[in-house]
Formats: structure tokens, sequence, C-alpha cells
């Protein structure tokens, strides 16, 4: 506040000085009635620009303290001159004002951050509250990594896939032999209704749904997650975005293409994602056919405590061998809804919270 009303009474001193000073030269009407209303509000302008009002003490380089001033100086000078010119007001006046309140003003406030610096910085008003701020950590499990395993895919009854077989193939890929899976359960998983023994616990599991047809992706990695043993696998595939956007840029000429694209992002990309509003999407769809980024992908699978090793794309679908490696997330709120709340650090430590509007995938 007193940065403020230093700054409000060197504008007064200014404005009233500079009526006496040329009033002998230019008479009782140098300024018109709109003059100072003008000044002002340039001046206000400036400051809102520039938040000269809050000097930035805490800066370590000298210049980002004091530019503000030089801006806002260079801001009242240009405006006003330019709106002096167009009201046919006395510009030199005008001129003058300026450059002696911005002089003033930039003097005293580098005299005031000279002493300042001089005094020091003070630690005491570091109130602690970043050690105090939310972390959402996630442990690594006990598992040593020069000796992780790989799935062994061979070992699984191939027939009860229901996507290619080959595919196996390509996903499975040994470090060594002898790091291979050789006397682990594994369970392939055809439906997310079958049943399945909680009282077993899994080196491998195969799911065989597309995890873009699942309504509770995050409780069902959840669950998968306390069925597969520290370090056990769970493969699965997906469909892209990009593929999906890929197929209906190839397959639809321009008109339709800009109709299903528009229909594409706002049906199956922004409705799922509004609170409340996603209660409707998802009473309709089941939670089917939705559209997943890799992004998303890759970020519930960490927030659910797996790594990827390996990735492979074929016919449309990709598909992901993830380890359990980590702990879940207890993070209560991961980024998925279009505005965010997120912790941020201000002056002297303080964590406050700011909204905005998520930039990035969901999960990312």
């Amino acid at each position: 506040m007193l940065p403020f009303i230093i700054q409000l009474f060197l504008f007064v001193l200014s404005l009233v000085g500079g009526y006496f000073l040329f009033e002998e030269q230019y008479g009782s009407d140098i300024f018109s009635s709109y003059f100072y209303l003008i000044i002002l509000g340039v001046w206000l302008l400036s400051i809102w620009l520039t938040h000269k009002h809050k000097p930035k003490y805490y800066q370590e380089k000298v210049k980002y303290i004091i530019a503000p001033y030089f801006t806002s100086g260079v801001i009242l000078i240009m405006v006003s001159c330019f709106l002096g010119f167009i009201l046919e007001t006395r510009i030199n006046g005008i001129l003058y004002i300026t450059i002696f309140y911005s002089t003033v003003e930039i003097l005293i406030f580098s005299m005031l951050l000279y002493y300042k610096t001089s005094q020091g910085k003070d630690s005491s008003k570091q109130n602690g509250s970043l050690n105090n701020i939310e972390k959402y950590n996630q442990t690594d499990l006990n598992i040593d990594p020069d000796s992780r395993k790989v799935a062994d895919l061979s070992k699984i009854n191939r027939e009860s896939l229901t996507f290619n077989k080959d595919i196996l193939n390509d996903l499975y890929c040994p470090k060594k032999t002898e790091d291979t899976i050789e006397d682990g359960l594994s369970l392939v998983v055809n439906d997310m209704n079958s049943k399945i023994e909680n009282t077993h616990r899994y080196d491998l599991m195969i799911f065989n749904v597309n995890l873009n047809d699942i309504r509770k992706i995050n409780k069902t990695l959840i669950k998968f997650y306390g069925l597969i043993n520290d370090g056990g696998f769970l493969v699965l595939p997906y469909k892209d975005l990009e593929l999906v956007e890929d197929d209906i840029k190839v397959k639809s000429f321009f008109l339709m293409k800009t109709i299903k694209m528009f229909s594409y992002y706002v049906l199956r990309r922004a409705w799922p994602k509004i609170p409340l509003i996603n209660k409707f999407y998802f009473s309709i769809t089941k939670g089917k056919n939705r559209v997943m980024s890799r992004t998303e992908v890759w970020g519930r699978l960490s927030y659910c405590g797996f790594e990827i090793v390996k990735e492979i794309e074929k016919n449309g679908i990709t598909y992901l061998i993830a380890q359990k490696m980590k702990t879940i997330s207890d993070n209560p709120n991961p980024s998925y809804s279009p505005l965010i709340t997120l912790n941020r650090v201000s002056l002297n430590g303080n964590i406050v919270k700011i909204n905005k509007i998520r930039s990035m995938c969901p999960f990312s």
C-alpha cells in the first residue's frame, strides 16, 4: 500500500506543480477540461500494466525491480502526448509533467531499493509453509533394478485371446533367458464381468479389452494392480486418439471431415471431461469407445503405479506392457477436468491456489 501512496502523492504533486509552472506562460486555460481525466486514466493504466505498485524486492536482479518504473514512464509519456495531440491540449505541458513525475519516481524508488538491499534479506520471513505443501509422491517398490523380470508371454494360452495372437510375439522381448518368469501365475481377462480370484497374485495379466471401452479406467487399473505381484506385468490394448483423428481425415471429404471433426471434439473429447455434464455422456455410452491420448494412457498407468516397458502399434491398435514398480498415487484430484486447481509459491514462500484452464492432456 505504501508504494501506491507515494506514487499517488508524486502524481498529484506533479500535476499541481505543472499547473503553476505553466500558468504564467500559457494562462490559466493551459489544459483542456479533459486533461485531468486523460492523465489520470493513463496513470492508472500504466500501474495496472506494470504492477509497479507492488515492488518485487525479492528479485535477485535489480533490473527486474526497476524495470516496471521505466516501462510505466514510457507508457505514461507516449500515451499522454498522443491523446493530448488528439484533444489539442498543450503537448509541452503534458510532456514536462510526465517526464518530471517518472524521473522523480524512479529516483525515489531506486533509493528505497538501495535501502532495502542494504538491510539484507530477512530470512525470518520465510514462514516454512513450503514444507507443509501437499505432496503426492509415489514410492518405488522394493525391486532390485538389476533383477527385473520380463514378462514371459510365451506361456499364455493364445487361444484365449481375442486380439491377434501374433501381437504377443512382438511384445515378447526378454532381456535375458534367465530373467523370464518361469513359475509365476498368469491370467487373461477377456471380460470385465468375469470373476477373478482375489486370493491369487499373478506375475502376468493380459487385459483382453480395449481400454477405450472401460467406464472406470483408474479403478480397473488399481484392481489389476492389487492382483499383480511386485515387479509383475500387465498387458493391455487401446486405440490412440491420433489414430482416430487420422482415420476421420483419410476416410472423409472436406465438408464431412469438418463436421465429423467438430462433433468428434465436442462429443468425444470435451463432453466426457466436463464435470456433471459428463454423467449424461457415460449414462448413454457406458464409457465405450471413448477417446484417449497416448499421454493420458501412460499417465493413468503411472498414476496407478505402473511403468511402461514396451509399446507397439498394429492394425490401428496400440499394445502396452506395463510393469508394477511403484505405489499408487494418493493424489485425490489428478488433472482431468478442463478447469484445475494448482499449488503455487508466492512471496516469502506462501502457498497459494490458482485456478487455470488445463492446457495439457489429462493425467499428463
